[in-house]
């Protein structure tokens, strides 16, 4: 594949990537709206909406979902600091890369999973018994996705990592 596709790949999926982190923030707006609306119905009004924990908890898990890809291409997750900060910047490319790798195999298992159920309840025609009645498969189908979204990101961050490791081994070796 030549650079000039690749690139243009690179820059498809950052942008997919931006509008899911977009995605994501707009549905936490929508959650803060829907239970601030929901308490006040529900102590000033005594009408509570039947809906509005059905939505949060399915708005959670779009949420991280489409989020955590996002969040990884920014490097915004967790990170114990007072491990990596102690290394050499060789030492953190190396942490940085096995930690891609381990992230690569447990996206590896929630796709495969998650798809594996979420073609089963669309398969079985499987609804959710709630105050909204709807097909299960949809509220759970975007564990795959997310999860392939979050592997190919892992990818590529593996590959900068294992570059930058190659990188600062060879100039090590120079001198």
């Amino acid at each position: 594949m030549s650079t000039k596709v690749v690139s243009k790949l690179a820059a498809f999926f950052d942008h997919l990537l931006d509008l899911l982190g977009a995605l994501a923030g707009t549905f936490i707006v929508l959650m803060m709206l829907v239970v601030s609306t929901h308490v006040i119905g529900r102590y000033i009004f005594h009408r509570p909406i039947a809906w509005v924990i059905e939505f949060s908890e399915y708005a959670l898990l779009y949420i991280v979902l489409l989020g955590s890809a996002w969040l990884l291409k920014s490097e915004g997750h967790v990170t114990v600091d007072i491990l990596i900060n102690r290394l050499t910047p060789k030492g953190q490319s190396l942490l940085n890369f096995v930690t891609s790798i381990l992230g690569i195999m447990a996206c590896l298992i929630l796709v495969w999973y998650g798809s594996q159920t979420t073609w089963d309840l669309f398969q079985r025609g499987i609804m959710l018994q709630e105050v909204v009645m709807m097909p299960k498969f949809v509220i759970l189908g975007v564990i795959p996705v997310g999860g392939f979204l979050l592997l190919i990101q892992f990818l590529r961050r593996a590959g900068k990592y294992l570059k930058s490791w190659r990188l600062l081994r060879n100039t090590e070796q120079k001198l």
